[in-house]
């Protein structure tokens, strides 16, 4: 894990895993403490103080980690090749729940209004409650993998985007999980939403208005 210089790409730090890092790293604040959080092949979660690149923590997973960890209320949440969905304590590593993933998580996890989104191994995407520690919903289409990280935009009907594995228009799914076209008064959520989700919507409509041939 490198940290260098915005400006001039000079090294400030590097920090060394046992085995490669796959996934992008993820931040947090807690107080005026930036802190950086990475997963990696060595089966272990790593929170490094971003100042200096000292480990702050590492929490111990039971496979490689491939995706991104999200952060929430606190809390960081991923999944990895142990099948297991980890909520962690971002404060000291501590675990806080273990969860079922169903089967290998190879992409990130989303969040919103304490689900999380995501698409495993056995070619399953699902929504999984945190607080009750529960899947709520699970989508199955065709027979391969989920290895890409999906996007939850809370703009567009609370709608969930999943990028499947073939780089086309047909290997996207735009999933309404509700009818309630009201805005979310959720921090974050209520501002985010990826310009490839907008682009998909404005695709869908167009194909059920018949305006697209393809």
């Amino acid at each position: 894990l490198y940290a260098v210089e915005a400006k001039s790409g000079q090294l400030v730090w590097k920090y060394a895993t046992a085995d490669k890092i796959l996934g992008s790293p993820n931040y947090f604040r807690d107080g005026n403490k930036l802190s950086i959080i990475v997963g990696s092949y060595d089966h272990l979660l790593h929170c490094v103080d971003a100042a200096t690149g000292k480990s702050n923590w590492v929490y111990e997973s039971g496979n490689y980690i491939n995706g991104s960890p999200a952060v929430l209320n606190g809390q960081t949440i991923f999944g990895g090749c142990d099948a297991i969905l980890h909520v962690v304590s971002l404060k000291d590593g501590t675990k806080a729940k273990e969860i079922d993933g169903g089967a290998y998580i190879a992409g990130s996890v989303a969040l919103f209004d304490n689900k999380a989104y995501y698409g495993h191994y056995e070619n399953e995407f699902r929504c999984v409650d945190l607080v009750k520690e529960t899947n709520l919903w699970t989508f199955k289409d065709r027979g391969f993998p989920y290895f890409s990280s999906p996007a939850v935009g809370a703009t567009c009907t609370s709608s969930v985007m999943i990028r499947l594995t073939r780089a086309s228009w047909s290997a996207v799914a735009l999933l309404i999980s509700s009818a309630n076209t009201a805005r979310p008064s959720s921090g974050l959520a209520k501002d985010f939403i990826s310009l490839s989700m907008c682009l998909l919507q404005v695709r869908n409509q167009q194909r059920i208005a018949g305006r697209t041939n393809t």
